[in-house]
Formats: C-alpha cells, structure tokens, sequence
C-alpha cells in the first residue's frame, strides 16, 4: 500500500506536505486532567510523521497524552482554534517531540514551525505561535524529570528512515 492511501485524513486539503508526510488517523479524546484543570488530548490510534529532512520517522502510539498548545482560552482569537487540524497536527508533533526530548529544544521548535507552514498556517500565526514557543518553551523544558521522559519514550518513538 502506498503512502498516499494511508495518508492521515485530517491534513487539510490545501496542504503542501513537502518535507513532512502524517500517516495514520488522527482519533483522540478529550479527557479533563483534575490536576491542571485542563483538557488533554489522548491519542487512540498510532500516527506517524515522517520527516524527511531529519531523515526518520516519529511514531506515536496510543495512549499518548498532549495538551494541545497549551494556549489559554483568552489568546485562541490571536492563533485561532489551537484544536484546529492544521494547529493540533503541529501542536501534536512538538508537544511529543518535547515530551520525549527527541530533539534538542531549538530543533523541536524549528521542526514545529516547518510543519505549520507546511500546513498552511499563515506567515503571521505561525511565527506568533512560533516566537510564544520559543519565549515559554525554556520552563516545559528545563521542568522534564527523566522518569517522565522515559515513559514518554514508551509511546513516542523516534526511527531511521530507510534509504
């Protein structure tokens, strides 16, 4: 089967995916997390993103828990719906990319805002989102505990593409 048949449906139509491809469906659930009075998104299906220029694929497998963005309710105007499918697919990948600290920092980050132009999100948005990010990236960040980081890896894999 081809990639082009197992492309995952929520790309959007318009989307020019050069260096990236998203494999899989995106089937989530929205459960409230008590602890920081706020939806996550749990992953029920495995997604796949390959990214060409890093040479590898990230594959997620269910029970992969994301928060979205993390952009609160009053900024949703500035970027739009953090839950729409050209933001959620971006903000998927970095939350996974971060959680499993698969890449350096700068480069999640950099692979984060590739992929939103790739989806179309406009110049504007996605460097907005792109410079929050970058400003507020730094405390996630240094916040990991390697236990964490290491449960994360159960769900998110990073693997060599094949030539």
């Amino acid at each position: 089967m081809s990639l082009k048949l197992l492309r995952c449906k929520a790309v959007p139509h318009d989307a020019k995916l050069k260096d990236f491809e998203i494999i899989g469906s995106l089937q989530v659930a929205f459960v409230w997390n008590e602890k920081t009075c706020r939806n996550e998104i749990v992953l029920l299906s495995e997604m796949r993103f390959i990214l060409y220029k890093y040479n590898c694929e990230i594959v997620f497998f269910p029970g992969f828990r994301c928060d979205g963005g993390s952009v609160p309710k009053a900024f949703w105007s500035a970027v739009s719906d953090p839950y729409s499918t050209r933001f959620l697919l971006a903000f998927f990948l970095h939350d996974g990319l971060y959680a499993a600290e698969l890449f350096t920092r700068s480069e999640c980050d950099w692979i984060f805002l590739e992929l939103m132009r790739e989806l179309g999100v406009s110049w504007r948005k996605r460097n907005e989102v792109w410079a929050a990010v970058r400003m507020g990236g730094w405390w996630v960040w240094l916040g990991h505990m390697k236990t964490i980081v290491n449960e994360n890896r159960k769900l998110i894999m990073k693997v060599p593409c094949r030539p």
